[in-house]
């Protein structure tokens, strides 16, 4: 296997686990950031560079960071 083949692997695996983690876990960090390891969470906050800075610190080299939605917040639609 090639090394972007690798990559892209890699990426949908990690996109997985953060998929199947927002739908188990996600509504108790609704408008927060969350810090994950794989299916691991790292850390919560408001802010992403909170996350990236506890993710430094606990030494995970490549933490998935994401904003989880608020399922209650009003959308915006446009005009």
């Amino acid at each position: 296997m090639s090394a972007s083949g690798l990559c892209l692997l890699i990426f949908a695996v990690c996109e997985s686990f953060v998929a199947e983690w927002l739908a188990e876990y996600g509504s108790e960090y609704a408008g927060q950031s969350v810090a994950l390891d794989g299916y691991s969470l790292i850390a919560q906050g408001l802010a992403a560079n909170e996350n990236y800075a506890v993710a430094g610190a606990s030494k995970v080299k490549y933490p998935n960071v994401t904003q989880v939605e608020d399922p209650d917040a009003p959308s915006f639609g446009g005009l």
